[in-house]
C-alpha cells in the first residue's frame, strides 16, 4: 500500500475510533471540523540525537507524523487533538537526514520537510545570522532565500523579530519563513535560535499594563519556541505576578567544535524607556544570577569547544540615534568575554550592519563586535563623527534611503595543513542590493596551540590577538584544579558510564569558580543521586588530598 494511501486509511481509522462516543446518528463527516495548516511544520532545538517539530493548525487536529532516513521507514505518531502541536524526535542518528510528512486527519492536508541531527564534533558546518526584521515581511523573505541558497545547519536572529508581539505577527513571520513550497521553506528543514529583543517581549512598545503585556508576550514567545533549557536559574521582577523565568530568554547549546551562548540583556534602547521599564531587564551585574551562569557557560566553552559565540540584542559598541547604551554599563561583560577568550559577539540594536574591534588597552587582547541588525527595520546611516561616538568602529553597511539590507554567513572548517585547527569566516552578504554580494569578511582561529590570529580581508592586514599558548586546543587550568577537575570527571562519569563528563562549576560567595563544591549539580543533572552528599564526599576526599 502506497504511503500516502496508508496514511489516509490509518487515519480515518483513527478518526472513527475516537468518535466512538458520538451519537450513531451523528457522521464523522459532520463530526470532524475542517482544518488547515496555520503554521506548517517547522524544526527547532536540534541536538545529535533529537530535534522538536512544531506546527500549529486551524481547528483542534489529530495529526501523523511520518519521518525516515534513506530507505528506511522509522515511525509513525499520533498527535492528541489541538491546534498547537509539539513533537520530540529522539533517539535519532547524529549527522544524518531525515525527511518528515506530517498530515491532518482524517483526509489531509500533508506538509513535508527535512531536518539533520547536529553534525559531529569534527565536522565542518555553516550557519546564518540575521536581525531586526520588525514585521518587514519582504525583507525577511529575501533573507529566507539567502538561507536557503547559503544552506545552513542553522539561523541564529539577534532580536527584534517582529514589530509588536501579537500572534498574527508572530505567524506573519514565521509563515513567511517557511515560505509557500517545501523547496523555499527555510524553518520547515532548518532550526531557528533568537534572541529576544525588546519588540519581541513587549518592553519597547507596550500598551495598557505593562504586566499583563508582558505576560501575554512571554506565552507567545514560549508557545511558538523550543530553545534549550539551559539557561540560570532565577527570575525577573514581577514574578509573583508572572513566570519570568529564564527559560527561552537565555540559553546555551553546543554544535559541532562551538559554544552558542544566547544572553537577554533587556530593553535598553532609550533612557526615558530603561526608567520605565527597567524592572523587566535582566540583572547581568556581578554576582547576579545570570551573570555567574554566563561566566559558567564561558568556562564550559574555553575548556571544550575551539569557538564561543555570544549573541545578544545590545552592544556596547555601536554609534548613532540608535546607540542602546553607555558603554560603561557593560564593560565588565566585556572584559568577561575577553578574560574566556570569546571569539566573537554578535549583536542586533542597530538597524544595519556595523563592525567594531574593541581592543583592552591594557592586554592588547582584541574581540570582534558585530551587529547583524540590517534585515527589515528602516536602515539608519552612523553619525558622520562615528569615531567619536565609537572609538572602535571598523565598518559598516546600510543607512540613509538605500535598500542595503545584509545576513551573515558564518562558516567553521578545518585547516587543510594543520591537524586540529578550526577557522570560523565570517561573510556578511547583501540581500536585497547586488544580492549575494559578500561586503566585509573576518577570519578567526579556534583554540589551538598556535596563536590566535585575526585575518581581516578588508585592510589585509594581520593581527595578533593573544599570544598565550594552548595544548591540544583547550585552555589549561592551574594543576591543582585541574586534579580536582579530572577527580570529579573520574567519580561521576564510572558512575554514570560517561568518562568525558564535564562537571557543573558552582561559584563562592565572592563570586569566584569554586571547584570544591558540586552541590549545584542536582539543577541541572537531576539523574544523579544523592548528589550532593557525593560531592561533599568527593570534595572532601579531595581536600584530603591537597
Amino acid at each position: 500500500m502506497e504511503r500516502t494511501q496508508r496514511n489516509r486509511w490509518l487515519g480515518s481509522v483513527l478518526t472513527v475510533l475516537s468518535l466512538a462516543t458520538i451519537s450513531a446518528s451523528q457522521t464523522v463527516t459532520n463530526a470532524v471540523q475542517a482544518s488547515d495548516f496555520l503554521l506548517r511544520p517547522y524544526v527547532q532545538n536540534v541536538t545529535q540525537t533529537s530535534i522538536v517539530l512544531s506546527w500549529e493548525t486551524t481547528e483542534p487536529t489529530t495529526c501523523l507524523l511520518d519521518y525516515e532516513s534513506g530507505d528506511t521507514w522509522l515511525t509513525l505518531r499520533t498527535i492528541k487533538s489541538r491546534t498547537v502541536h509539539k513533537v520530540e524526535l529522539t533517539h535519532l542518528k547524529p549527522h544524518t537526514q531525515y525527511s518528515y510528512t506530517v498530515t491532518i486527519l482524517p483526509d489531509g492536508p500533508d506538509a513535508t520537510g527535512t531536518f539533520a541531527t547536529a553534525v559531529h564534533r569534527d565536522s565542518p558546518f555553516v550557519f546564518g545570522i540575521y536581525g531586526n526584521t520588525v514585521g518587514n515581511s519582504e525583507v525577511n523573505a529575501a533573507a529566507r532565500d539567502a538561507f536557503v541558497r547559503m544552506n545552513p545547519q542553522l539561523v541564529v536572529h539577534t532580536g527584534n523579530l517582529v514589530r509588536a508581539s501579537t500572534k498574527d505577527e508572530w505567524t506573519e513571520f514565521l509563515s513567511t519563513l517557511n515560505g509557500k513550497t517545501p523547496r523555499e521553506g527555510l524553518l520547515s528543514n532548518v532550526p531557528i535560535y533568537a534572541v529576544p529583543g525588546p519588540t519581541d517581549l513587549g518592553r519597547a512598545n507596550a500598551t495598557g499594563s505593562l504586566i499583563q503585556t508582558l505576560r501575554n508576550s512571554l506565552e507567545l514567545w514560549r508557545t511558538l519556541f523550543t530553545f534549550p533549557r539551559t539557561g540560570p536559574v532565577g527570575t525577573y521582577a514581577f514574578s509573583d505576578r508572572v513566570d519570568c523565568s529564564f527559560d527561552g530568554r537565555s540559553y546555551s547549546f553546543k554544535y559541532g567544535v562551538a559554544k552558542f551562548i544566547v544572553l537577554d540583556t533587556g530593553s535598553q534602547i532609550d533612557p526615558d524607556i530603561v526608567r520605565q521599564v527597567s524592572v523587566l531587564a535582566p540583572d547581568l551585574s556581578p554576582g547576579s544570577s545570570q551573570y555567574l551562569w554566563l561566566e559558567r557557560e564561558l568556562v564550559d566553552g574555553k575548556r571544550s569547544c575551539a569557538f564561543t559565540f555570544v549573541f545578544m540584542h545590545n552592544s556596547p559598541f555601536a554609534s548613532g540615534e540608535w546607540y542602546p547604551t553607555e558603554p560603561e554599563e557593560m564593560l565588565h561583560l566585556v572584559d568577561l568575554f575577553l578574560d574566556y577568550d570569546v571569539t566573537a559577539v554578535f549583536t542586533g540594536s542597530i538597524p544595519r550592519y556595523e563592525r567594531s574591534l574593541y581592543v583592552k588597552e591594557e592586554t592588547g587582547k582584541q574581540l570582534n563586535f558585530i551587529t547583524a541588525g540590517g534585515a527589515g527595520a528602516p536602515l539608519s546611516s552612523p553619525p558622520e563623527d562615528i569615531r567619536k561616538s565609537n572609538p572602535y568602529y571598523k565598518t559598516h553597511y546600510g543607512g540613509g534611503d538605500t535598500d542595503q539590507f545584509s545576513v551573515i554567513s558564518v562558516a567553521i572548517g578545518k585547516d587543510k595543513d594543520i591537524p586540529g585547527k578550526w577557522w570560523v569566516t565570517v561573510s556578511p552578504t547583501k540581500i536585497v542590493e547586488n544580492d549575494g554580494e559578500v561586503f566585509d569578511e573576518i577570519i578567526m582561529p579556534g583554540i589551538d596551540p598556535l596563536a590566535n590570529i585575526v585575518f581581516d580581508t578588508t585592510t589585509d592586514s594581520v593581527e595578533r590577538t593573544d599570544t598565550k599558548q594552548e595544548s591540544e586546543g583547550k585552555p589549561t587550568l592551574p594543576a591543582h584544579l585541574q586534579e580536582k577537575v579530572d577527580n570529579f570527571r573520574a567519580a561521576y562519569g564510572a558512575e554514570n558510564g560517561d568518562e568525558s563528563y564535564d562537571p557543573q562549576f558552582d561559584y563562592n560567595k565572592d563570586g569566584k569558580i569554586d571547584f570544591s563544591d558540586l552541590s549545584g549539580f542536582s539543577a541541572r543533572f537531576p539523574s544523579l543521586t544523592d548528589t550532593k552528599t557525593e560531592a561533599e564526599q568527593i570534595s572532601n576526599s579531595s581536600k584530603d588530598s591537597d
